[in-house]
């Protein structure tokens, strides 16, 4: 199969910004560093697509996400035809899973060297693993790793944002099945339909419900709080504008991710004006994971 691509490079910042925009316009995205081992270096993000997107309209439709997203000069693009392969499969089994913690989370494509002293997750790389933000999830990963170290077992969780269910699924195959209730919620009902599907390919057998909605506007989120612990991994800006509803239904430990290191206290100033503490953090290639405490 023919596929078309674009390729530009972008500062870590820019990318940040207009990824959440841009990921309506492509099939499957890789993400890579201009240079490697250099935490300076800007990102190479390469855009594919199975059909010729049209030059002239995808610039046009580029040009709109960076104006949206206050993103100065746009890049010119050129799109080009790809060799006679499955460009989208090829994305997705290059992918690397994520090491984490006592978690592992892999696609289906991994099939040697899983490990059996970890908690493994599966979860479709071509759902899951498409958006470069591997360290966000890794950092949550690991902060919840440690929150376990510590002998916490929250009975009530919510996983705001969920995306394809990672956070909450680690939760389920962590906490004891009888004692736990989890929920997901995600502003997107495809990513719902995946995490449900993604829950059971898991066999998760605990209380776990995933809906669509408009974050904490959506009514089962007040209706099961407080919660003894809040994942939010998501972007610096929609996690200032939650600080409010976030901490009027948190009963004590939240994760956060989804910025970087220069966004960090930004995000944290109105959580700290409204009680929380910073316990823990994590950064992996200058992406945050936050774990903060209520006071």
């Amino acid at each position: 199969m023919h596929g078309y691509s674009v390729t530009f490079p972008l500062s870590k910042k820019d990318w940040h910004e207009v990824e959440p925009a841009l990921s309506e316009l492509f099939e499957a995205l890789i993400v890579k560093p201009e240079r490697e081992n250099d935490p300076t270096s800007r990102e190479v993000i390469t855009l594919i697509f199975e059909k010729d997107p049209k030059q002239d309209l995808l610039q046009e439709q580029i040009n709109y996400v960076f104006e949206a997203s206050d993103v100065l000069h746009p890049p010119r693009i050129a799109v080009e035809k790809l060799p006679d392969i499955d460009w989208l499969q090829k994305v997705y089994e290059d992918l690397k899973p994520i090491d984490a913690g006592r978690f592992f989370v892999h696609g289906s494509h991994i099939t040697a060297n899983i490990p059996t002293d970890k908690v493994t997750i599966l979860i479709e790389a071509a759902t899951a693993f498409g958006t470069g933000e591997h360290p966000t999830t890794k950092a949550c990963l690991l902060l919840f790793d440690r929150l376990l170290d510590g002998k916490k077992q929250p009975k009530k969780i919510l996983d705001m944002g969920c995306g394809s269910g990672i956070l909450a699924i680690a939760a389920a195959r962590t906490l004891p099945v009888e004692e736990t209730r989890i929920i997901g919620v995600d502003i997107d009902p495809q990513s719902v339909h995946v995490a449900s599907n993604h829950a059971s390919d898991n066999k998760v057998d605990h209380d776990i419900t995933f809906v669509a909605g408009d974050g904490f506007k959506t009514p089962i989120v007040r209706e099961e709080g407080p919660y003894d612990l809040v994942f939010a991994n998501i972007l610096a800006q929609p996690l200032i504008d939650m600080a409010g509803d976030l901490a009027a239904i948190a009963g004590r430990d939240v994760l956060l991710s989804g910025f970087t290191t220069e966004q960090k206290s930004y995000v944290l100033k109105p959580y700290a004006q409204l009680g929380f503490v910073e316990q823990d953090e994590i950064v992996i290639d200058e992406w945050v994971g936050l774990w903060l405490k209520k006071k």
